[in-house]
């Protein structure tokens, strides 16, 4: 059993991410169906609703749907079968062979984010995001779903000038079209159309998250985003190495308040419109970021050594959100950057 998913740290952030969720009745005996459920923000989401009904008793039955099942199993072995329902099932295959099952909420976390493939793959990165989103509102449309919520990506925002930091819902900036590389927030932006159109047209409930820059002791193996990369150095007790100056600006969230945010919105937001899922206050350069990270783990931050392929890196330099919108439905944040790196690296370091 994987030591950082029983540390009682890890346990101890998951009660309190359930404990911040407002609203929390309107979970009561739902079935919610969550995609991607081996990710970053899908796995942690599935743990939460399984300690929401470990609190509160509002017997969700929960159905956690990933492309390997024996992977399935292994990130999730600490929790009994009866917790969680597990569906073996690629999202890009043909939706309507998913199990004969109802459900009242589709968290539709699954998504081709890897940075890297955003160049070596672009393609495959934009066909992957809008058609697996495009099947899967046909099939929740068909099953009479009351609820599905589309994780999009603060990388809609494009860019924008520093006048308008921290970005709020309503304002979107420049996305270089003719750029390959804006693959991955064209085909959000695209999906995130998709899912209000369902909307207006069907009567879908439909409902989107921009999460800003998460982090957290789950993050997979595959995962290649600098935080993830920034942790893994340290833990391997090695110095960080940026290639860049580090000088863009970015708010960081720490994946419970990610977490308590996303429920939130599934139980008190509007449906028809998109929140921001981010912690504003911990907007900070990625070169300070990464030296929070080093510091907590004695080492340093080295601008020069091992290089990496420069050709996935985002032209955006300012990604600040706005959690004004998350926070008027009575959700605020508990950890700062510095928490959530503490949190973070202990539990990886268990």
């Amino acid at each position: 059993m994987r030591n950082e998913f029983i540390n009682n740290l890890y346990q101890s952030d998951l009660t309190k991410t359930a404990s911040n969720i407002k609203n929390v009745n309107y979970y009561l005996n739902k079935s919610v169906l969550v995609t991607g459920a081996t990710g970053l923000v899908g796995s942690y989401t599935v743990e939460t609703l399984v300690k929401l009904n470990d609190l509160f008793n509002l017997n969700i039955n929960i159905f956690a749907v990933g492309r390997n099942m024996k992977r399935l199993r292994h990130r999730f072995e600490n929790l009994k079968e009866s917790q969680v329902n597990f569906i073996e099932f690629d999202i890009n295959s043909k939706v309507l062979e998913l199990p004969d099952i109802n459900i009242d909420v589709i968290i539709h976390a699954a998504s081709a984010a890897n940075p890297k493939m955003f160049e070596k793959d672009p393609v495959g990165t934009l066909l992957t995001n809008v058609e697996s989103t495009s099947k899967l509102l046909f099939w929740a449309h068909q099953r009479n779903v009351e609820k599905f919520i589309f994780i999009s990506s603060g990388e809609v925002y494009g860019q924008l000038q520093s006048k308008y930091v921290p970005f709020e819902e309503s304002t979107l900036g420049f996305i270089d079209t003719m750029n390959s590389r804006s693959s991955y927030p064209v085909a959000k932006r695209t999906a995130e159309t998709l899912c209000v159109s369902f909307m207006k047209q069907y009567g879908l409930e439909t409902m989107i998250v921009r999460p800003s820059h998460l982090f957290g002791p789950n993050f997979t193996k595959e995962d290649n985003r600098v935080s993830a990369q920034f942790f893994r150095d340290v833990i391997r007790h090695e110095n960080i190495l940026i290639k860049s100056s580090g000088g863009q600006l970015r708010s960081y969230c720490y994946i419970s308040d990610a977490v308590s945010g996303l429920l939130t919105v599934v139980s008190s937001g509007n449906t028809g419109e998109a929140y921001n899922i981010t912690n504003t206050e911990n907007a900070i350069s990625m070169l300070d970021f990464a030296k929070k990270i080093a510091s907590e783990a004695g080492q340093i931050v080295e601008s020069e050594g091992r290089r990496q392929n420069v050709g996935n890196e985002t032209p955006i330099t300012l990604a600040v959100l706005s959690d004004n919108k998350l926070k008027s439905l009575g959700w605020k944040p508990l950890y700062d950057i510095d928490k959530g790196i503490n949190h973070t690296y202990l539990i990886m370091n268990s």
